[in-house]
């Protein structure tokens, strides 16, 4: 039997982001991400790592684009457990990371660009080798 509670605190739907955050604080993700990704600009206010995570957190709390980013973040930016940035600066960060577009046309004249964005699969594979590196450890 389950009981209920009030509560008088304000309830945050996509609260289970928050043990996400955490786990990704624990395992020192941003550094990782930091760390492969470089530095960005001297005037750029926030990192790779910050970036990433607004992206990531968008994706798990059901945003699929950009702008979904602004909405989903009104709701953590008032807990002040954390931020999410923008859209326009998560774009402009897509864009630092962008490789050679290359232009393939399909035998039905259909022009599809095609950017690999060689940076992040790369940090894909080194997250996933450092939390092997970790599990192997426990």
């Amino acid at each position: 039997m389950f009981k209920v509670i009030k509560s008088k605190k304000n309830i945050n739907p996509f609260g289970g982001i928050y043990f996400i955050n955490d786990t990704l604080s624990i395992r020192k993700v941003d550094k990782i991400i930091d760390r492969e990704l470089g530095s960005r600009a001297i005037n750029a206010e926030y990192s790779y790592s910050e970036g990433i995570k607004t992206l990531f957190y968008s994706q798990l709390s059901g945003g699929s684009c950009f702008e979904n980013i602004n909405t989903i973040g009104d709701k953590f930016n008032k807990s002040g457990k954390m931020k999410l940035y923008s859209h326009d600066t998560i774009s402009v960060m897509s864009d630092e990371l962008e490789d050679t577009t290359w232009v393939y046309t399909t035998k039905s004249g259909i022009e599809l660009e095609i950017n690999s964005k060689s940076r992040l699969n790369r940090l894909l594979s080194v997250v996933v080798k450092a939390h092997k590196a970790d599990k192997t450890q426990c």
